[in-house]
């Protein structure tokens, strides 16, 4: 896990706040922003997608951090 604000890994979580904080920067926050799954949606439908929809079934996803 990373802080979302100074990327540093040194996290905690308190479960009496519910929320993580960050040793280095102090911020807190309550989930972690890569923990928000994103859905990309490319229509097969169109000519004009067929390369990027080629390309994202044969690459691996790309994960936060890496």
């Amino acid at each position: 896990m990373i802080c979302p604000f100074c990327a540093s890994e040194n996290i905690f979580y308190s479960k009496k706040r519910t929320m993580y904080f960050c040793e280095d920067c102090d911020a807190s926050f309550e989930t972690p922003a890569f923990n928000k799954g994103m859905r990309i949606f490319i229509s097969y439908g169109h000519d004009k997608n067929a390369s990027v929809v080629s390309s994202a079934k044969t690459k691996p996803p790309v994960l936060p951090g890496e």
